[in-house]
């Protein structure tokens, strides 16, 4: 993340992005170079490049739900998906209906989703933030797993202001896949 602003520079004017106006900048190649950056309530945030063990971790829970979703829906790795009018997040993993090419004109809704993941190795404080993004967004099910706690925490019943039900399972409790049957340990996650 960037560094904190002074108070004198927090009375500095600040643009907002819009969803399309950040889809434009994209569009021209204006994040080609430079840092990784998401939409998150109008601000683009620097996002923290990504270590081995994360890389393998979201990897490997991607290739578990595509295997798990196959006959119902697809996974997308670190794409975004549209928030509302301010925020354009990239979950590390999402479930999304359909096929891949039902999206080739626009990102999925938040409410189309089936489940969002985010892997959490140093990025605690940007995930927990993204909960109450994803939950003004319809996203149904949020799971955050965050490997240095060891826990996985499931986020359900979306609201405008954040999830009804919250559930903190640590490694050796169980999560059923949204929509299924399907039941995995969590160590088995991490």
């Amino acid at each position: 993340m960037g560094r904190m602003a002074s108070a004198h520079e927090a009375a500095w004017p600040r643009h907002e992005f819009t969803v399309e106006e950040v889809e434009r900048m994209a569009e021209v190649g204006a994040f080609d170079e430079g840092p990784k950056v998401e939409l998150l309530d109008g601000e683009l945030v620097d996002v923290s490049p990504q270590g081995p063990e994360h890389a393998a971790l979201h990897t490997e829970l991607g290739d578990r739900l595509a295997s798990a979703y196959a006959e119902a829906a697809h996974v997308r790795r670190q794409c975004p998906v549209r928030a509302g009018s301010r925020s354009l997040p990239e979950p590390d993993v999402a479930v999304v209906p359909g096929n891949v090419r039902d999206y080739r004109a626009r990102h999925p809704e938040g409410h189309e989703l089936v489940l969002a993941v985010e892997v959490s190795v140093s990025s605690q404080a940007l995930d927990r933030k993204k909960a109450r993004i994803y939950a003004a967004a319809g996203v149904p099910v949020y799971w955050w797993l965050d490997v240095t706690a060891r826990t996985l925490t499931v986020h359900e019943e979306p609201s405008d202001t954040g999830y009804r039900r919250t559930s903190v399972l640590s490694a050796a409790d169980e999560v059923v896949l949204p929509g299924t049957e399907i039941r995995w340990r969590v160590d088995d996650l991490l």
